[in-house]
């Protein structure tokens, strides 16, 4: 038996080694090896290569050193040493080294299960790995418990390609305790590689949630190639998108993604992981296929978002690998015969039949992406449409719709010579074509081959003899022949052509300007207008009367044109006093704003369309200017006759004026002269409308505002009973907006240096615009409905101050001019509500914006009572400040607030506005119109307002002779809750402190003890904190003076002196001549109760002083007239005890 001392020794250089092993110290590790085996006797030289060599290594028990004689515990620790020399070996990688140690362990202990596991090991290392799956299997079979035995067996059959079995050591060592994540992941490779799909996503799911951050992009390639197989294909498809986000473009992750996008029909994915991979690799004929297909399909995407550019361009890239056509065809040959010559004989069929299908689709899509690009009308967008109509032409030279498309953009575009070109390619395609026939045409009439585009039209198919005649190319050629003036002719093509509306408004057209009768217009508009042609305007107006009465003209008003016709026969024009204009501006279209035509009439309306086609308004517009002209020729006869004659020829002007401005509305011409023949022919409202129309035109143009603005005044003049609301404020607003025109000041002066020879200094503008202000107050009319119009005046005035203060307000570039300077009226007149809105909103300065709301608003009118010294009157106005519409009144005027109605701001803390949302918000109130906010901004302005105008009220009943004060502190306590809810309370008790104080200093001066009193009493009572404190201050000195001058005026009657001396101790105990004098009258009132003999009453008086004095002594020591009278009090107070 070994000795006791050798096996601890032993024992402890085992552990040694471990130790040793554990930290990475292999040579010390290897000595305490060695040490435990020179401590047993049995050991070993410690040179093995003395040992004899061994057998083959077949089992247990063969070796020198299997002694099963031996002691266990020595036989354990020398398979240990063993064990730990081959680790070592191991270690220090000598798998060489190692085997004979661990040969030598398992000879010393057959059954140790460790022995034969680093056996295994050693023997891997070696690659032996037919030996290695042995002795694993040995350690396995001697402890089946020990999992990490599975797993490196499952390596060495990994090794040996035996991935089935491999799977199961793993999953059997998983089940005996966790595997590490190498492990794990050499579980999910061996489930992928035997097509366990569904347990390898698993396996890999779980590596991403608790692997290391470096594998994860792996892992995700991996789960979604096992869900692609799986056939979850979204999920395969979300996974490969976040390995490529990550930034991991491996090719095989670039190319599974392409095709599970391209299976998913996710073609714009497919083809862009597919050209990065196809870049990689160009010498891959496979991915350029694969890349081509992906842009011939992704071109579905754009298609259904009508993106025909788009798909047409992916066509077009993925033509060369799909078709075998490496480039374009040369020398203008066609699609499929390129590709025939490119394929090469072999496939030139099926190269043929692919570039055929890959063309009509191709043309489709131009045309398609050519109408878009032209229909969107975007900068480039013609060019673009070129394009892809070159495109498709090129493609298929025998398309007509592609021909005529390019060919009607190269008109349009102004190249009339390809045009033509394109046209006539089209025409021999398709002789019947009358679309092609007529572009053709036309682009030799704009070249100047009109006789070859007449022969063009003429040259017309017919089938048949005695089929009707095309009816697009007659009319084409009828335009040809009214372009050249050869009116005659066009009535000779149109006369056969079915009746129509183009058809019979051009005949009439063209029988009116041939000097034809006329017979042939079926509208009778054209009839009105040769009447006008051959001077019978009264005959015309009556045949235009009849036709908006509905009524056809009698024939008998018509009447051949003789010698006296200004048109002859051969429909040339003779120049009589109307010349005929042809090259006049198209009025086919009324404007929007033209004058309004609902005004009370004395003759029927004339009508402005007849009949409703392209050419309806010509006639109209014809007759219109025939009719003016006559108008302004009667003038002229008008202004040189004399008398009675002269009356009538201005009344004929002006009904002829009227007449041709009906039917020309937007035409314009002089306005002033015009609106001066109709005054003189007594149509005023006619005036006012092309005034008006005029001036809204150009607001700033003073030659148009101020006859405007005279004729408004006189209006107002002439009116023999009450003038509508509408007319004065009307009158107001233009008035207003001349006197604050600098140019008419400038015109003005130069006037009067021209007339009167003497210059008018700048500085006259304000007294003459004052004296201008009071003359028109005295045409205002008095007791109108709503606000007063002298008051609205002042508005108005106001508000143009400011205005012009701030620089005016810039009008839109269409408007022109220099800035305007006028009132909210003409503000509202001229619809810029929301631009002036805007332009307020711009002002750096918060006082200038305050002051432009107030004036531009419905709180004008009460700041301008404010102003004239009626807050009362401002109250009641901002009581109500909705417009009419929401007020429910049915005005056409501007009923102000205020109008008819009883003050009710005290009962309400804000006023009645517009609903959220009125449309007419803006009208009346366009310095708020940019607001968001502006319906709850009115409010709180007027809020402000009611605020400063209850201030001012209360300030008015406190300066009167003789002040109610009862109502002063209800302004004020009105006033305080407005500053309440407006979050000025302070400021507001600052401002009635002012006030109470500074009457109270002026009362107190005129000796009006008791109304300073009065009035300090009055603030005392409202105000708190600092505030009252200046106010009880002064009221207490108030009261002191008031209770001395009472108490020396009167020494029998103290009483009320004693009270206000008391009030003004208690009020301010600090205040020494209040104590000192309340002393005083107490102790002689005591004396005056002991002479009546009222005891009580005088000793509680006495003591009173007595008290009050003490007290005054502790706040003010050693005043010696306070202890004098202190003295003299309790002497009293001792002689009557």
């Amino acid at each position: 038996m070994v000795r006791d001392t050798s096996l601890r020794h032993a024992r402890r250089s085992v552990a040694e080694g471990e130790q040793r092993l554990e930290r990475g110290d292999i040579a010390g590790a290897e000595r305490s090896f060695w040490e435990a085996l020179a401590a047993l006797p049995e050991s070993p030289p410690s040179d093995l290569s003395d040992a004899p060599a061994a057998g083959p290594d077949t089992g247990p028990g063969t070796g020198p050193e299997a002694r099963p004689e031996a002691d266990p515990e020595a036989a354990a620790l020398l398979a240990a040493a063993r064990v730990g020399l081959g680790r070592a070996a191991l270690a220090a990688a000598e798998p060489g080294r190692a085997v004979p140690h661990l040969r030598a362990a398992r000879q010393a202990r057959p059954d140790s299960a460790d022995a034969w596991y680093w056996s295994g090991c050693a023997a891997a290392h070696s690659g032996d790995h037919d030996a290695a799956e042995d002795h694993l299997t040995e350690a396995a079979r001697r402890e089946p418990g020990r999992a990490r035995t599975l797993v490196q067996r499952a390596y060495v059959r990994v090794r040996l390609d035996r991935p089935e079995q491999a799977l199961q050591d793993l999953r059997a060592a998983g089940r005996i305790s966790p595997l590490d994540t190498d492990d794990q992941w050499l579980a999910a490779l061996l489930a992928l590689r035997s097509g366990e799909w569904r347990a390898a996503a698993s396996a890999l799911r779980r590596l991403l949630d608790q692997g290391p951050a470096e594998r994860a992009p792996q892992a995700l390639a991996l789960l979604a190639f096992a869900l692609e197989r799986q056939g979850e294909l979204p999920a395969a498809l979300s996974a490969y998108e976040r390995v490529l986000a990550d930034g991991h473009r491996d090719d095989r992750v670039l190319l599974r993604h392409g095709l599970v996008a391209y299976r998913l029909s996710r073609y714009g994915d497919s083809l862009r992981s597919w050209t990065e991979l196809s870049g990689r690799h160009p010498e891959r004929a496979r991915l350029r296929t694969l890349t081509a297909q992906a842009t011939y399909a992704s071109a579905a995407e754009p298609l259904r978002r009508k993106d025909f550019e788009s798909a047409a361009e992916l066509l077009v890239r993925s033509e060369p690998e799909l078709t075998g056509q490496a480039h374009p065809p040369q020398n203008g040959a066609s699609g499929a015969e390129g590709a025939a010559s490119a394929a090469g004989a072999s496939d030139a069929a099926g190269a043929r039949e692919a570039l055929e299908r890959l063309d009509a689709a191709l043309v489709e899509l131009h045309l398609y992406a050519a109408w878009d690009a032209a229909a969107q009308r975007e900068e480039g967008g013609r060019e673009r449409a070129r394009r892809h109509l070159g495109d498709a032409v090129w493609r298929r030279p025998d398309d007509v719709r592609a021909l005529r498309a390019l060919a009607a953009l190269e008109c349009h575009t102004g190249s009339h010579r390809q045009a033509a070109a394109l046209w006539a390619r089209a025409l021999r395609l398709r002789p019947e074509d009358a679309r092609a026939r007529h572009g053709l045409a036309l682009c030799r009439a704009h070249t100047g081959q009109e006789e070859l585009a007449v022969r063009a039209l003429a040259a017309a198919p017919r089938t048949d003899a005695d089929a009707a005649p095309d009816v697009p190319s007659a009319q084409a050629l009828a335009a040809l022949h009214i372009r050249a003036g050869r009116w005659g002719e066009a009535a000779a093509v149109l006369e056969p052509l079915p009746p129509g509306d183009v058809r019979d408004a051009l005949l009439a057209e063209s029988a009116y300007r041939s000097g034809r009768d006329g017979g042939d217009d079926r509208t009778g508009v054209w009839r009105a207008a040769a009447h006008c042609r051959a001077g019978r305007a009264d005959a015309a107006r009556k045949a235009l009367r009849h036709l908006g009465n509905g009524a056809s003209v009698p024939p008998g008003a018509e009447a051949p044109y003789g010698a006296d016709s200004p048109y002859g026969a051969d429909g040339q024009q003779h120049r009589t006093e109307a010349p005929h204009r042809t090259n006049a501006p198209r009025t086919d279209t009324p404007r929007t704003n033209a004058p309004r035509t609902d005004a009370p009439r004395t003759d029927a309306p004339l009508p402005t369309t007849a009949p409703a086609t392209a050419a309806g308004a010509r006639p109209v517009r014809e007759t219109g200017l025939l009719l003016r002209q006559a108008a302004l020729n009667r003038t002229a006869r008008a202004v040189a006759a004399p008398g009675d004659e002269a009356d009538k020829l201005w009344g004929a002007a002006s009904a002829l004026l009227h007449a041709g401005r009906q039917l020309t509305p937007g035409l314009g011409g002089s306005s002033v002269l015009h609106a001066a023949v109709l005054l003189r022919g007594g149509r005023r409202d006619d005036a006012l409308e092309v005034l008006g129309e005029a001036a809204r035109h150009a607001p700033t143009d003073h030659r148009l505002t101020h006859p405007l603005a005279v004729t408004l005044l006189n209006t107002l003049n002439a009116a023999k009973g009450p003038t509508s609301e509408a007319t004065w404020e009307r009158c107001i607003a233009t008035w207003t907006s001349v006197l604050h025109t600098d140019a008419f000041w400038r015109d003005l002066r130069t006037h009067a240096v021209r007339r009167y020879e003497e210059s008018l200094p700048r500085s006259a503008d304000e007294s003459l615009r004052n004296s201008f202000r009071g003359y028109l107050e005295t045409w205002l009319p008095e007791g109108a409905p709503g606000a007063h119009p002298r008051l609205l005046l002042h508005r108005e005035t106001e508000a143009a101050e400011a205005l012009a203060e701030s620089g005016g307000f810039p009008l839109p570039r269409a408007a022109g001019g220099p800035p305007l300077v006028c009132g909210p009226l003409r503000i509202a007149e001229l619809g810029l509500q929301e631009r002036f809105g805007e332009f307020v909103a711009e002002q750096g300065a918060e006082s200038t914006r305050a002051r432009l709301r107030t004036w531009f608003s419905q709180l004008g009118v009460a700041h301008a009572q404010l102003v004239a010294g009626r807050p009362r009157e401002a109250l009641e106005a901002l009581t109500d400040l909705r417009c009419p519409s929401c007020r429910g009144v049915r005005s056409r005027g501007r009923t102000r607030p205020g109008a008819g109605r009883v003050a009710v701001w005290k009962l309400r803390a804000r006023p009645m506005a517009c609903r959220e949302g009125c449309g007419r918000f803006d009208e009346f109130n366009p310095a708020y119109a940019a607001l968001p906010d502006k319906f709850r901004k009115l409010s709180d302005d007027a809020v402000a307002l009611a605020l400063d105008t209850l201030l001012t009220l209360g300030l008015n009943h406190l300066t009167d002779s003789e002040p109610d004060f009862a109502e002063v502190a209800s302004c004020w306590r009105e006033a305080m809750g407005r500053a309440q809810e407006l979050g000025s309370v302070r400021e507001t008790q600052g401002v009635i402190a002012e006030m109470a104080l500074g009457r109270a200093e002026t009362l107190h001066r005129a000796e009006s003890l008791d109304a300073a009193v009065a009035v300090l009493e009055t603030a005392h009572d409202l105000l708190d904190g600092d505030e009252k404190g200046r106010v009880q201050g002064q009221l207490a000195a108030a009261l002191t003076d008031r209770g001395i001058i009472a108490a020396n005026n009167d020494p029998q009657r103290l009483e009320q002196p004693a009270e206000d001396l008391r009030r003004a101790a208690d009020l301010n105990p600090h205040l020494l001549r209040a104590q000192l004098n309340l002393g005083i009258v107490l102790r002689v009132l005591g004396s005056y109760r002991m002479r009546d003999r009222r005891l009580a009453d005088a000793l509680a008086l006495l003591q009173e002083a007595i008290d009050r004095l003490n007290q005054t002594l502790r706040r003010s020591p050693g005043n010696e007239e306070v202890e004098r009278l202190l003295e003299e009090t309790l002497a009293d107070m001792r002689g009557f005890l």
